[in-house]
């Protein structure tokens, strides 16, 4: 007869593994976990009581941030007050996961001015009264504001009335 030779199972001694809590509340962390010998002494069971493992809660949001501003387009207007745009992108990173939007303006516009537009300066008179006595007219003459007369729309002259003293 030969004798038997006892083997302790100590798997089952164990109990079922407690977790505590993620290092971290997104991405990947640690966890310890946590078990106990159920004769009441962790000598009576192989392997350890605790134990670090890992552990991922999924992806962490990620906040939008803004690209930098493109250069400022040119002025839509060649003379006078016109506008100047320029903008920006919210994908510098964009948001991911639910992380929040850029906030503040996409676009700016500002005001330009790179001369004035050509214009009439006021009129002058440029010949006394059409007559010596009675009802006349004076001709009148304006510049154009950039010395050259068809850079400005409209005529140079013009004429005013004139009453002088009744003719006898």
């Amino acid at each position: 007869m030969t004798a038997r030779k006892s083997i302790s199972v100590t798997a089952s001694l164990w109990s079922r593994w407690f977790y505590d809590t993620c290092t971290t509340t997104c991405g990947p962390g640690t966890i310890i976990r946590l078990r106990h010998c159920n004769t009441g002494h962790d000598e009576d069971c192989h392997g350890n009581a605790n134990e670090t493992v890992s552990c991922n809660l999924g992806h962490c949001p990620v906040s939008g941030a803004w690209s930098a501003w493109q250069p400022w387009s040119g002025c839509s207007r060649s003379c006078g007050d016109g506008t100047r745009n320029r903008s920006r992108s919210c994908d510098n990173p964009p948001p991911l996961y639910g992380g929040p939007t850029c906030t503040g303006a996409k676009n700016e516009t500002v005001v330009c001015k790179l001369t004035d537009c050509p214009h009439w300066l006021p009129f002058q008179q440029a010949k006394a009264c059409s007559v010596t006595c009675g009802k006349g007219f004076i001709q009148m003459r304006r510049k154009c504001s950039t010395g050259n007369l068809s850079d400005c729309d409209g005529s140079e002259f013009t004429e005013i009335p004139c009453v002088l003293n009744e003719c006898l």
